[in-house]
């Protein structure tokens, strides 16, 4: 069974999920930067401290509990996602070598296609799964202009 809520199409699943108390899944920085809980639907607010928005989100990471954060002020460090149950971690960049943060180079499987923000902006998707129980590691090796969700 199908709802409508806000103009998006949401399955009950979602609906639940956005109803628990408890976070599906956890973003710690190293250095306490702060990050809000949403979900990751077309027109999300991508960040914190900017307006832009997010679309085009691939099919297979619609409704996902997504992490943001501030525009451009994450410092270098390490990123933690933790879940208690087990499913498929996101991390994207800004599609421009100078802000991806280094993701290229972590390892993880690239998502075709891609999302975008502001007037046409490309993101580079990367994903990785997240056993029950344990925790990503993700490095943030220099400017990072991107997101983090768990599914």
């Amino acid at each position: 069974r199908r709802c409508v809520k806000q103009g998006f199409q949401l399955c009950q699943g979602l609906l639940r999920l956005m109803s628990h108390r408890q976070p599906v899944a956890t973003l710690t920085h190293n250095l306490g930067v702060s990050f809000e809980l949403h979900h990751l639907l077309t027109g999300a607010k991508a960040w914190t401290d900017k307006p832009y928005v997010y679309s085009g989100i691939p099919k297979e990471m619609e409704g996902a509990v997504f992490f943001a954060g501030p525009y451009s002020s994450v410092p270098t460090g390490e990123l933690l996602l933790s879940a208690p149950v087990h499913g498929m971690a996101y991390i994207w960049s800004e599609d421009k070598t100078e802000a991806n943060g280094g993701l290229p180079t972590i390892g993880w499987e690239v998502v075709p296609g891609g999302m975008t923000f502001g007037n046409g902006r490309v993101m580079k998707i990367y994903r990785n799964i997240l056993t029950a129980g344990a925790s990503l590691v993700i490095p943030v090796n220099y400017m990072w202009l991107g997101g983090v969700a768990f599914q």
